[in-house]
């Protein structure tokens, strides 16, 4: 099997870096909200930025498993920035089945936990077009994303909050 020369490897590497420690620093500063501090631009637009970035370089090395050459750059840009489509991209065609427990628990939470779904669609949202929601909205653009901060407020923080009620 060809190798990936140094350098992409090692770009490859930081990318995943990156985009592990600036995942971790988004789910931070979530966790950070509270009625004090409401400011989730931050978080999300690390999140969505990073979630992006690391699906996007697991794409590359899938992309490099199977036809044992790297994409050309055109492929992962025209993916966009939809992270629904990056995880459906993964799934159908870089997500391989290794035969044990973990990868059965692993595909089913990601293929059916609607949290993971609801959180997915929220960022992808903001990735999208809701990172200029307000500046959209002020001149009557016709082409305004979601409000994610609502969105999650009332969605998806509200849900996952009840669930840890009735879990205790």
């Amino acid at each position: 099997m060809p190798e990936i020369e140094n350098l992409k490897y090692f770009a490859l590497l930081e990318e995943f870096e990156t985009s592990d420690k600036l995942i971790k620093l988004g789910f931070g500063e979530l966790q950070n909200i509270n009625l004090n501090n409401d400011f989730y631009f931050l978080p999300f637009q690390l999140l969505s930025q990073e979630f992006e970035r690391f699906m996007k370089a697991y794409i590359c090395l899938g992309y490099f498993h199977k036809h044992e050459e790297l994409p050309n750059f055109r492929y992962p840009k025209n993916l966009g920035h939809d992270l629904e489509k990056l995880l459906k991209e993964i799934i159908d065609n870089y997500y391989f089945d290794f035969d044990s427990p973990q990868f059965d628990l692993y595909n089913e939470f990601i293929q059916t936990n609607s949290d993971l779904k609801e959180l997915l669609f929220i960022l992808s949202e903001f990735g999208k077009l809701a990172r200029y929601h307000n500046s959209d909205l002020i001149p009557d653009n016709a082409q305004i994303g979601i409000n994610t901060k609502k969105n999650y407020g009332k969605r998806l923080k509200t849900r996952l909050l009840i669930q840890e009620i009735i879990e205790r």
